[in-house]
Order: C-alpha cells, then structure tokens, then sequence
C-alpha cells in the first residue's frame, strides 16, 4: 500500500521507498527511512498534497511522491 492511500490520523510504517535518484535521497535527508513510523496529518481535497508527520518533522508530498513511499498499517 501506497503512503498516498492512508486516511487523515492514520499511522504505518515505512517498508521502502521506490523513488529514483536524487529524490530517493532528498526523502532520506527529510527522514523518510525504512522502518519509520508515519502519520497522515492532512491533505488536499483531491489528494494532490499530502501532509506527514515524522520524527515530529511536518512534511509536504505531492500525490504522486506519496505513492513511491511504501507502507504497512
């Protein structure tokens, strides 16, 4: 399941990131590692941009970036 099918107040755990370099790295740096947990704070009315919590960092994600994070309820 896709990080961009989770429900606003939903958490999981990060299984892996499918996203190719440089953007790989850049969710790295922003602490979207494997085995993290995420939380689902927000987004838009079309699921264009998400808001995540980790390690209490708040994050923006557009759609299709959400959905190359991997995740498990």
């Amino acid at each position: 399941m896709g990080l961009d099918e989770l429900l606003i107040g939903e958490e999981a755990s990060i299984l892996k990131i499918t996203a190719v370099e440089p953007f790989k790295s850049r969710l790295f740096s922003l602490g979207l590692n494997s085995g993290e947990r995420v939380k689902v704070l927000a987004y838009t009315l079309a699921k264009n941009t998400f808001e995540v919590e980790v390690n209490n960092a708040k994050i923006a994600l557009r759609a299709e970036e959400a959905e190359m994070v991997s995740v498990k309820k």
